[in-house]
């Protein structure tokens, strides 16, 4: 029999989340996020707690002018580095291209997504650092732009499964 529960979000004045959740598939077991906010409204800081509130790990968040997040930092609780992730955008603001490094700034895999004219992504693919490609996504969208659901393939190009929304 599945568990049932909620969990309470809280937000500052401009609807910035200041203390978020996520699920540990593992255990079942429910973290905390807390953030924090520089005058401009973006999250510089991501402190993510364990189920019993003891520090796991943080993130330092950094931006460009447009307000986009072009480098996350990740440290561990005593300050030491684990690695970073930085971000490249087109010219409409989309996210195009994601790059995972570890502490040493050895590149681990990245990521890209492609945009249709009106800016909804249409391919969200997985590459190791040597350019092999591991997965991609195709995603749909209706007539009007609403989004319909994936088909996730493996690096061959064999379907793997789709979602579908019903919404």
């Amino acid at each position: 029999m599945g568990k049932t529960g909620h969990v309470d979000e809280s937000y500052d004045e401009n609807c910035n989340v200041l203390v978020g959740f996520y699920y540990v598939t593992e255990t079942g077991e429910v973290g905390r996020i807390q953030y924090t906010y520089d005058n401009a409204g973006n999250a510089v800081r991501d402190e993510w707690y364990s189920s019993g509130g003891e520090l796991e790990r943080y993130f330092l968040n950094t931006y460009d002018s447009r307000g986009n997040c072009v480098r996350q930092d990740d440290y561990d609780p005593s300050g030491q580095k684990k690695g970073h992730q930085t971000y490249a955008y087109n010219s409409e603001g989309n996210e195009i291209c994601n790059e995972y490094y570890d502490y040493d700034s050895t590149l681990l895999w990245y990521q890209t997504s492609e945009y249709d004219q009106n800016g909804n992504r249409t391919r969200y693919s997985d590459y190791s650092a040597d350019g092999t490609l591991n997965w991609y996504q195709i995603e749909h969208y209706d007539e009007n732009g609403n989004y319909m659901g994936y088909d996730s393939y493996d690096g061959n190009g064999n379907l793997e499964y789709s979602t579908a929304n019903e919404g």
